[in-house]
């Protein structure tokens, strides 16, 4: 006769009359499946989360202004990149890549290294460049822009600003300068927007441009500025990165 029973202790059991006396067998729990997981690198988090975040599965990180998401999600890259050495791509829709990188630096990390070795990509979106890659409000989805947006990463397609006050002589010249650099060394790759101050004053705020003319690479990161003289072409080059220092 085999006849269930409950231990005083947690875990159940069951106990089997015998000859001799009873018998007490301990149930085997069934065997589950454990969820593939990617350690983050992260301190604490790996062992709160039983290995890292789930493989292959898209994982939302909740929280208030302030509560560290955009600092979880870079540790998590930045670890990855260096630790793992397993490439990522980083969107923000509200940081710049500059402050990003001054950001990551309190975790020990240099953004501008692991971006050169083609372990981590930048993508700083913001409203003007989603405007740049041709999002037209109601005529594309947000899947289809943010492709747009890590192509023209991975392409390493540059984004410059060039900012000017009217169409002076000096501007026309910067202007001009800088288009032939432009398809000299990036033909087909690049996308400039000239900005007149005079017309967008409140952008010399926004983007803390001090002098005129200003040259921004906001693409790909580190972002750079290049003020002044913009006709010695050298210097261009090893402002726009695409020449040793």
């Amino acid at each position: 006769m085999k006849v269930e029973a409950r231990s005083h202790f947690s875990s159940a059991g069951a106990s089997c009359a015998t000859r001799r006396g009873m018998k007490a067998t301990a149930n085997r729990p069934p065997q589950r499946k454990s969820l593939p997981k990617v350690p983050t690198g992260i301190q604490g988090l790996d062992q709160i989360t039983l290995g890292g975040l789930p493989r292959g599965r898209p994982t939302l990180i909740c929280g208030s202004a302030g509560s560290g998401k955009t600092l979880l999600a870079a540790e998590f890259l930045l670890r990855g990149a260096a630790q793992y050495n397993e490439p990522g791509v980083f969107i923000a829709f509200e940081e710049t890549a500059e402050e990003l990188s001054q950001n990551v630096r309190s975790l020990g990390f240099d953004l501008e290294d692991l971006i050169e070795q083609k372990k981590l990509v930048v993508v700083a979106g913001k409203t003007e460049f989603v405007r740049r890659v041709g999002m037209q409000k109601g005529s594309r989805s947000a899947t289809e822009v943010f492709e747009d947006l890590l192509a023209t990463s991975l392409h390493e397609r540059y984004v410059l600003r060039l900012y000017v006050t009217g169409m002076t002589p000096r501007s026309q010249e910067a202007i001009a300068a800088i288009k032939t650099v432009c398809e000299k060394h990036l033909k087909g790759r690049y996308d400039l927007e000239v900005i007149d101050i005079y017309q967008h004053p409140a952008l010399t705020k926004d983007e803390q441009i001090v002098a005129i003319p200003t040259l921004v690479k906001e693409l790909p990161a580190p972002l750079r500025r290049l003020i002044g003289n913009l006709s010695d072409e050298e210097r261009v080059l090893v402002g726009l990165d695409l020449l040793p220092k």
